[in-house]
């Protein structure tokens, strides 16, 4: 109605400029244990917001409130664009999953890959790809879960491919077990143990980071933080840092502060009283 409005308030050509609303089309959904409705959207205006989580208000939970983080987290997939004769090709997200310990796997058909989250929706595992290989797909189309496996549905090929979890991959989801019921010593032996079969593992210093953290142990929080590329941590054990650097501190400061201050004066009657002299009469 308010666009029927202004178009008849606008010229032709102006009213044809307006933007149109065109509602969010959903490619797939997704609702978890706790009534949350998760959505898959295949085409996004931009290169965020192709996987949303929706509270009973419909407000996008997974993306963080505005000034709370140093980055976006709200983009999922590929981070970079493909290019296709100069175009830009973004990921094409067709369907969700989340398991019940909150692991987000969505499906790139585009890619043919399948990514998965943590809930602090850290990148864990990237597989899958285009071909015609076993493990590969034409047109990847539906995701689902059975037991511990993953399901990927190939439209094109008419198949069924079935992803069992890995050594490795166990051994990261009961690391992650052990940081969600608060036992962080060994969240942390788990985490070292797997830095040392994957020296790349973001989350992996991150996770200990957050440990060290909570810790006190603000300085060595924020060389694992640094490590693993998070600016966020790396911000709040920094100004910890400062704040616990200044309260052990503050006595000889204070003595500094007040040293400069009484020198400060001193130097201002010194100029005074030269400024004074010069421009006493000669008797």
């Amino acid at each position: 109605l308010v666009a029927y409005f202004w178009k008849q308030l606008l010229s032709k050509e102006q009213g044809e400029a307006l933007t149109r609303t065109i509602p969010t089309q959903y490619a797939n959904v997704f609702i978890d244990d706790q009534d949350f409705l998760y959505t898959a959207t295949s085409e996004t205006e931009t290169s965020t917001d192709e996987v949303k989580k929706l509270n009973a208000l419909g407000v996008n939970v997974l993306r963080s409130a505005e000034g709370q983080e140093l980055y976006d987290k709200s983009n999922f997939a590929d981070l970079e664009m493909d290019q296709q004769k100069g175009v830009p090709i973004d990921s094409r997200v067709v369907d969700v999953h989340v398991d019940e310990d909150g692991i987000i796997s969505l499906l790139d058909q585009r890619r043919g890959r399948i990514f998965q989250y943590n809930e602090d929706r850290q990148l864990l595992f990237v597989f899958g790809n285009l071909g015609e290989q076993i493990g590969t797909f034409s047109r990847a189309t539906a995701l689902s879960k059975l037991g511990d496996r993953y399901l990927v549905l190939d439209s094109e090929q008419n198949t069924l491919t079935l992803f069992e979890m890995t050594g490795y991959a166990a051994r990261l989801r009961e690391a992650m077990g052990y940081y969600a019921q608060g036992q962080y010593a060994e969240s942390v032996k788990l985490w070292q143990a797997l830095l040392t079969e994957n020296s790349q593992l973001s989350v992996a210093y991150q996770s200990i980071g957050k440990t060290l953290l909570q810790q006190q142990r603000y300085e060595e929080a924020m060389d694992y933080f640094e490590k693993g590329n998070d600016r966020e941590g790396y911000s709040d054990a920094l100004r910890e840092y400062r704040k616990g650097w200044i309260r052990a501190n503050s006595g000889w400061l204070l003595v500094v502060v007040v040293m400069l201050w009484i020198g400060l004066k001193v130097l201002h009657r010194i100029r005074k009283k030269r400024r004074a002299y010069r421009h006493r009469p000669n008797g």
